[in-house]
């Protein structure tokens, strides 16, 4: 009897269980479904023909606006300065001192040259330019530096050049990797001085005293030279010619940093692959910032873009330069404009 107790009383507790689970498990019953209204949800797609309504715009007040440019502005140069593509001081001066080294070697050379064919060796000069990034202020610590070698007529390329001169940089104890590029569109050395690379052309111009006609710069004495140095002298050309024409030039050189550190995040920046060089990126920046002399640096980047992604590529861009009077056929094509 005991025994029949315990498993009647065992039996009703698993029907009890069996009956209370379900309550359990089931929780509070859900809230009645609320009966939908008129436009609780959007419509299906509008028939064809149907014209959409426009967006509203809402004009900001003018400061608002300016206030918010110039915080972008902010932001921007921080982020420059931050990539570290802007050089220090002593980056500077390195670049300085390696220059004036190679102008006190080029006119030994030329000195040594005069002598010996005995032509007017106390007159005979040579002097170096700058062009490229240095030349425009948009150089980075990592960025090379295009010194142009200008020598006179009584030195040649091939031989007082590439022989001479060469021998004496590889006699300078701060020179290293020296390498010479005689067959290239544009002849040249490239080299190492104090640890910063350096592109070097010739150019030989019809003159004794290269330096002089150099500083003088005119445009008659540069007509008379041979192809591979007018190749040469193009890029000092441009150089100058976009420094006269920028209304502020730290802006510009800004603008350009900007672009040389996206084509670089980009992967668009080899020229020897088909995209834009360093010039060509210097003369859009530089028809950008003369078309908006007034705007900020986060406005001119914004313009870049906005210009050049709708340009009726392939078009090419002109950028008025220094208007010349008296041309020749050859001075009208180099001189006149800069073309992409």
């Amino acid at each position: 009897m005991v025994l029949d107790h315990a498993i009647r009383g065992s039996a009703a507790r698993r029907a009890e269980t069996q009956t209370l689970a379900p309550v359990l498990l089931m929780g509070p019953p859900p809230p009645p479904p609320i009966p939908p209204t008129t436009g609780m949800y959007l419509p299906g797609p509008p028939p064809p023909g149907t014209l959409l309504p426009h967006p509203m715009h809402m004009a900001l007040p003018r400061e608002v606006i300016i206030y918010m440019d110039e915080c972008r502005s902010r932001s921007l140069l921080k982020f420059i300065s931050d990539a570290g593509i802007v050089p220090s001081l002593e980056d500077e001066r390195r670049r300085e001192r390696v220059v004036r080294e190679l102008g006190k070697i080029v006119m030994d050379w030329a000195k040594r040259v005069a002598y010996e064919q005995g032509n007017w060796h106390w007159i005979a000069s040579a002097t170096v330019l700058t062009f490229g990034s240095y030349a425009l202020g948009a150089y980075g610590p990592e960025s090379d530096i295009d010194v142009l070698c200008i020598g006179p007529c009584i030195a040649s390329l091939q031989h007082h050049f590439f022989v001479v001169l060469r021998q004496m940089l590889e006699g300078r104890p701060e020179v290293s990797e020296l390498h010479s590029i005689e067959g290239a569109k544009v002849p040249l050395m490239r080299f190492k001085f104090n640890g910063i690379l350096v592109d070097f052309p010739y150019v030989q111009l019809p003159v004794i005293n290269a330096a002089e006609a150099m500083h003088a710069f005119d445009p008659h004495v540069l007509e008379n030279v041979d192809g591979p140095s007018w190749r040469c002298l193009s890029g000092v050309r441009a150089n100058r010619q976009i420094i006269q024409l920028v209304p502020n030039m730290k802006k510009f050189q800004y603008l350009l940093r900007c672009l040389k550190l996206w084509a670089r995040k980009r992967g668009l920046h080899c020229h020897l692959l088909g995209f834009f060089a360093g010039i060509h990126l210097a003369i859009l920046a530089a028809y950008v910032c003369r078309r908006h002399p007034n705007a900020s640096i986060n406005t001119l980047l914004s313009l870049f873009f906005d210009i050049f992604v709708h340009w009726p590529w392939p078009l090419p861009n002109f950028a008025p330069l220094v208007q010349q009077k008296v041309l020749s056929a050859k001075s009208k094509k180099n001189f006149g404009v800069a073309m992409l």
